[in-house]
C-alpha cells in the first residue's frame, strides 16, 4: 500500500524474540506502517508508548512480568492520545482473551492468522475502527454461557442497530457493513456509536460480548 501520508506508527511486544522479531519484519515492509519500537514485556511496551507516542500497540497477551494484559489495562487508562491496542494470542482458547476486551483491547488477531491481516487489522485499529479475528471471535463467544435458542425482544435496539450487531459479530468492517446494508459510512459509525452507549461498550469486540450475555441475539452455530 502506498500514498503520502504519514505512516502509522506500530510498537510490537512479544516477549518471545523470533516472533517479535517476525511480526516487526511484516509490519516493516508495509509502505504505509513504520515499526518505532519493539518490546520483551510489558513493562518495556509502557515505557517505549511514552517515549514514541505509536499509534498502535501490537501486544503479545502472555509475558512474563507486566503481561500484556495489564499493560493493556495501563496504556487504556492512560491520557490521550492513547495508542489503539491489537492484542495476539497464540490459542483463541486463552481466558485472558475475554478479560483483555474489557480491559481496552481495540482488537485482536490470532497468531495463527495469515501475516497479511495482521498488516490491515493494524491499519484498521489506526483508522478508528475495531477488528476482531473471527476465529478468537467464535471462540470467545462459545466460552460463554449458553443462550437460550429464541432470544428475547432487545430493549431499546433498532431493527437496524440490529441488523448491524449482527454483522459486527460476523467480523464484518464498518466498509463492508456500508456494501451491505446499503448506506452510508457515517450512518454505520453512528448506529455503533448508539450501540455502545446503549451496550455500555467501549470497543467492537466488547460491544458483541455484552450483546451476547445480555441475551440480544444469538450467534449462529459453528459450521
Amino acid at each position: 500500500m502506498t500514498g503520502t501520508a504519514d505512516p502509522v506508527r506500530v510498537v510490537v511486544a512479544d516477549d518471545e524474540q523470533i516472533v517479535r522479531e517476525s511480526i516487526a519484519a511484516i509490519l516493516a515492509d508495509e509502505d504505509d506502517l513504520a515499526v518505532v519500537g519493539i518490546a520483551a514485556s510489558g513493562e518495556q511496551a509502557i515505557a517505549i508508548v511514552d517515549d514514541t507516542h505509536p499509534d498502535v500497540v501490537v501486544m503479545d497477551l502472555r509475558m512474563p512480568g507486566v503481561g500484556g494484559l495489564e499493560a493493556i489495562k495501563i496504556l487504556s487508562a492512560a491520557p490521550e492520545p492513547r495508542p489503539a491496542l491489537l492484542a495476539l494470542t497464540t490459542f483463541a482458547t486463552d481466558d485472558v482473551a475475554l478479560d483483555a476486551i474489557r480491559a481496552g483491547a481495540t482488537g485482536f488477531c490470532s497468531k495463527a492468522d495469515p501475516a497479511h491481516h495482521l498488516a490491515d487489522a493494524v491499519r484498521t485499529v489506526a483508522s478508528g475502527d475495531a477488528i476482531v479475528s473471527p476465529r478468537i471471535l467464535r471462540t470467545l463467544l462459545e466460552r460463554l454461557a449458553p443462550r437460550p435458542a429464541t432470544p428475547p425482544d432487545p430493549d431499546g435496539l433498532t431493527r437496524r442497530e440490529m441488523e448491524i450487531l449482527h454483522l459486527i459479530a460476523q467480523g464484518a468492517t464498518n466498509p463492508e457493513i456500508t456494501e451491505a446494508l446499503n448506506i452510508s459510512d457515517t450512518t454505520v459509525r453512528t448506529h455503533v456509536t448508539h450501540l455502545r452507549r446503549k451496550l455500555h461498550a467501549r470497543t467492537r469486540a466488547e460491544l458483541v460480548v455484552r450483546a451476547w450475555e445480555q441475551h440480544f441475539y444469538v450467534v449462529p452455530p459453528p459450521g
